[in-house]
Order: C-alpha cells, then sequence, then structure tokens
C-alpha cells in the first residue's frame, strides 16, 4: 500500500511536520522576509487542511508527479513556472519547469516524503506536500491532518495505470502588488525561449524594483536555490557567472552576494543547460549568466534603494529581521561610460528543530527527543566598480573590479536547546550550546577589450584578463552539558579556512554564418592556487589537523 498526502502551501515553504517510521521530525524556520506577502499571508486565516488520496501500487511504484500550473481565477496555464521536488531535509532531489501551456512531469526518485514547490516571477509562490512510501493510512491521515498550508489544489486523482500521480490544476497567485506596474513596464516578454537558452528579461519585472538577485533567480524557469544557497537547474548543479564572467562562488558565499544585489540592477538572467564551447565545463547541469544593466544614456545617472522588515512570533518571543541598501551611480558620454555599485544587507532570522527517535530492536532499548533553536545572522556587501573607454565605433576597452564580502554566524538559543536520552529506563538531559561563526571575502580584477569586425555579421573577437581571489574562515563549536550539574559530557571544535587564487587569459571569436548559425572559436589560459587547512578537537581526544595545496595550470582552444 502507497500512501499519498498533499497538503498545499502558498507562500509559506519553510514549515513541515513528518513522520518515518519510529522518528519524528517537526521542523520550522522562521525567516522575517523584507515587505513581503509570504510572512503576512503565513499568519493569516486563509488555511487549507490538507488532503489524501490512496493507491494500489507497490512501495516504489510510483515514480512520476504530474499535473497543471494555472492562473488562479482565469485558469490559464502558466508556462515556465519552477517545479521542484524538495525532500524534507529541504535539499532540492528533481526539478523542471512547466511547459508552454503549464503542464509539469517530475520523477520522484525514490520512496519518501516530499514537497513540490513552485514559483515564477510576477506570482506568489505555491507548493503541495506529497509522500511516497508503504506509510499506513491511519498514520497518513494524522500527519495530513496535522498539516495546514495557505493555498489550493483542485484535486489529487489516484495513480494511474503508468504508475504517475496527476495532482491536477495548481493555481498560482498573482502577486497584486505588481499587476499595474507590470502592465506599464512590459516591452518585450518577461520569458523568452532561445535555440541555446531560456532568458530571462529582469528589466521588464516590476518584481525586480523591490526584491534581491536572489529572488529573482529563484523564480526563474528550473532554478532552485537549497537550504545552503548551492543553485541548481532542473534538479542538477550548475555554475553561475555574472556579466559573461565566472563569479567562482557557490553555496553560501554566492547567496550573501546574490542577497546584496538589488533585483533592480539586474538586466536579464540567461539559463543555458547545454552552453556552448565557450563556456567553460562547470556544472553539470549548465550554466547561469547573470546581466547587470549598463546606462546608455548620456550624463550622470543614478539611484538611491532601502528595504526593510520583520516578524514577530509572540508564541516564541523572537523577533526576524532583513534589511537591505544599495547605491549605484553612472556617467557616460560619448568616450567613456563609468559606473559604481554598492550594495549591503543584514539578515536574522531562527530554526526550531524537534526530533524524537525511539529504537526498539537493539537491546537496551533506547529513546531520545531533542528540541533545538538556532539564531541565523549574516551581513553582506558588494562593490562593484568599473570603466569602458570607447575608443571608436568598432574598438572598446574596459575594466571591472568587484569587492563582495560576507559574514554568517549561527548560534543555539540559551534554555531552548535540549535533548532528553532514555537508556535501559535511565534518562539524561542535557542542553547543547552551538557556535558557528563564518566568513568570506572575496575580489576580482577584469581587464576586457572587444573589437568588432562587421556588426551586420556579429563578427567581433573579445579579450579578457582576469583576477580572482577568495579566503574563508569558518569555525564550528559545539558542547553538551548537564544542566543539574554543570557537568560538560562532550565538546567538539572545528577550525577551517580555505584560499583561492585564479589568473586567467581568455579569447572568443564570433560570427554569423550562412544568415543563421553562430560560429564560435577561442582559446584560454588559466593558472589556479587552492589551499585549504582544518583543526578538529574533541573532548577524550588529541587534536587533529589537515593542510592542502593544488595548483593546476590549464590552457585550451575551441570551436563551435
Amino acid at each position: 500500500m502507497v500512501t499519498l498526502v498533499i497538503s498545499l502551501c502558498g507562500n509559506r515553504l519553510d514549515c513541515y511536520s513528518t513522520t518515518s517510521g519510529s522518528q519524528t521530525v517537526n521542523k520550522k524556520e522562521l525567516s522575517g522576509v523584507a515587505i513581503s506577502d509570504r510572512e503576512v499571508e503565513a499568519q493569516g486565516e486563509n488555511w487549507q487542511e490538507g488532503k489524501l488520496a490512496e493507491t494500489d501500487n507497490a512501495d516504489t511504484g510510483i515514480r512520476v508527479v504530474k499535473g497543471k500550473v494555472v492562473e488562479a481565477g482565469t485558469g490559464e496555464g502558466v508556462a515556465y513556472a519552477t517545479v521542484a521536488i524538495v525532500g524534507k531535509d529541504s535539499t532540492v532531489v528533481a526539478a523542471g519547469y512547466s511547459s508552454e501551456s503549464g503542464q509539469f512531469e517530475i520523477k520522484v526518485p525514490q520512496a519518501g516524503e516530499y514537497e513540490l514547490r513552485i514559483a515564477l516571477i510576477g506570482y506568489k509562490d505555491g507548493s503541495l506536500r506529497f509522500r511516497v512510501g508503504g506509510e499506513s493510512t491511519e498514520s497518513a491521515k494524522e500527519n495530513a491532518e496535522s498539516v495546514k498550508e495557505s493555498a489550493v489544489i483542485n484535486k489529487v486523482n489516484a495513480a494511474d495505470a503508468s504508475g504517475s500521480i496527476d495532482v491536477g490544476a495548481v493555481a498560482l497567485e498573482p502577486d497584486t502588488r505588481l499587476l499595474e506596474a507590470a502592465k506599464v513596464t512590459e516591452r518585450i516578454p518577461l520569458v523568452e525561449v532561445k535555440i541555446d537558452k531560456v532568458v530571462v528579461n529582469v528589466s521588464q519585472s516590476a518584481f525586480a524594483q523591490t526584491s534581491t538577485a536572489l529572488d529573482m533567480l529563484r523564480k526563474s524557469p528550473g532554478v532552485t536555490v537549497d537550504k545552503d544557497g548551492n543553485v541548481k537547474l532542473n534538479g542538477k548543479s550548475v555554475a553561475v557567472w555574472i556579466d559573461g564572467r565566472p563569479s567562482h562562488l557557490d553555496g553560501k558565499s554566492l547567496e550573501s552576494l546574490l542577497k546584496a544585489t538589488q533585483g533592480s540592477n539586474l538586466d536579464k538572467i540567461e539559463i543555458m543547460e547545454h552552453p556552448s564551447a565557450k563556456y567553460d565545463a562547470e556544472g553539470q547541469g549548465g550554466i547561469i549568466n547573470i546581466k547587470t544593466k549598463k546606462n546608455a544614456l548620456d550624463g550622470l545617472q543614478g539611484s538611491v534603494n532601502a528595504s526593510g522588515g520583520g516578524m514577530y512570533y509572540s508564541d516564541l518571543d523572537l523577533w526576524t529581521s532583513q534589511a537591505n541598501a544599495g547605491l549605484n551611480l553612472s556617467y557616460r558620454t560619448a568616450k567613456t561610460n563609468t559606473f559604481i555599485n554598492a550594495n549591503g544587507g543584514t539578515f536574522n532570522g531562527y530554526q526550531l528543530e524537534t526530533i524524537e527517535t525511539t529504537d526498539k530492536l537493539d537491546s537496551p532499548t533506547y529513546s531520545q527527543l531533542s528540541e533545538t533553536m538556532l539564531k541565523f545572522g549574516s551581513d553582506y556587501t558588494n562593490i562593484r566598480f568599473g570603466n569602458d573607454w570607447f575608443i571608436d565605433s568598432k574598438n572598446t576597452l574596459g575594466f571591472i573590479v568587484s569587492f563582495p564580502a560576507s559574514t554568517n554566524d549561527i548560534a543555539s538559543v540559551p534554555g531552548i536547546s535540549k535533548a532528553t536520552e532514555t537508556v535501559a529506563g535511565k534518562t539524561t538531559t542535557y542542553e547543547t550550546d552551538l557556535l558557528s561563526p563564518s566568513g568570506d571575502r572575496q575580489s576580482s580584477y577584469n581587464l576586457n577589450f572587444t573589437h568588432i569586425f562587421d556588426a551586420a555579421k556579429a563578427e567581433e573577437i573579445t579579450v579578457n584578463a582576469d583576477y580572482y581571489h577568495n579566503v574563508s574562515n569558518n569555525r564550528s563549536r559545539t558542547a553538551n552539558w548537564i544542566p543539574a550539574t554543570k557537568d560538560t559530557i562532550a565538546t567538539r571544535d572545528i577550525v577551517s579556512g580555505s584560499g583561492l587564487d585564479i589568473w586567467s587569459v581568455k579569447a572568443d571569436y564570433q560570427r554569423v554564418v550562412f544568415g543563421m548559425a553562430m560560429m564560435e572559436a577561442g582559446a584560454k589560459w588559466s593558472r589556479s592556487a587552492t589551499s585549504t587547512g582544518m583543526d578538529r578537537s574533541e573532548m577524550g581526544l588529541q587534536t587533529i589537523g589537515s593542510t592542502f595545496k593544488y595548483i593546476e595550470n590549464i590552457g585550451a582552444v575551441y570551436a563551435d
């Protein structure tokens, strides 16, 4: 017997309660998002009971979830909406995007509990939860009744002959804050499908005015960002480029950079699942190229933006908050274009996790109930400066320098982070102290030259010389102690750091041939130097450490 439990969440994508075997996990993330409907609706009264459907397939017989994304009110299909399957640990296990008619079909990798998350620029996020596995019907019903979320699903059908589950039409509500502005600003399609890529015209979306680059990326077709900041395309890891150049960032470092960049600074997001040979072979899922705006008007132009907000959780007496600010200046003449962008922000949030584990098979029997409240804090800045010199109508010389930096802190909340263990009838209660600060600093320098041979045939050659430097430091310190006696029963301290330097020179040539195909050729040389180190100490054990250094030289040519 396979039981499918589905309950929908319109904007609240960070709460879940699951039961698996003898272990129960209740997890709730508290995140204050600036001037966002997400938190408002999460606290509203429009909660919908979870829905239940049963199938007679074998325990691993269901492998596909399909349905249709439609616009609430009109029922019209919504094209290019990201549809992602997320595990109960918030890991993205599969993803894709809806077709032009709104249809989607996503494979479930294995039995278990999952959440289907749906997102698209201009719409409020939606999600539904489902389970593939051999859980009993009564347990599934209890789980469904315990979960209430704020979106609506039309129907859930039993698995068909092919072993698929059709969730029917899933309605996304347009973000009403953006409708009027979108009608005014939309000059070209928001999403364009080209031969080699999908292009999201961010500058045409009013949503960008009150969002960060991370928000815009999360709502792009097929793109997901997991809890660790890893960007994926259709469920696969992907390399993120900025203005045609590798960012050399991933995880929390990339997430912090994108948080510090205002959405209004972006021009386009180019999504290439199968990039041409001119791009480095990074990321099995392809390349995402984020293109920033360039001023096309003569004279001095500038803008200042800021946003902030928070949420108070009365039951826990906790505040979450987020704030962002940015400055953009540019000066353009007939011969030069100079720009500077400065962005920064701060975020504070909490995560409450409760885990209950019971082992009745081994002797003696063992059970544990733990509750952990973690406080997350991050600060991030990014300064970017550049200049283009228009030598003549065919030659341009330019440079770009940038200095992103971020700090992230995770700490347990005293008095809430504790665990109770029972072994053979003997119970021990202890508290856990956790402190995990990390920091990341980068700098990049680019010198570029472009010569246009024939503008009508898009024939040009571009030369780039780059240097990139990164330094990161991390620490994770935990201690378990018994409140009654103040005795420490276990400690662990891990300190790590890394450094990365990359030098590269690259030349790219392109030309349209036969009036329809783009011919590309080029060459590249790069040298990278990597160093890492770690020290680990635990109570009662000897401190151990390790270091690693690696130097790599690469030369390559390509033609496509």
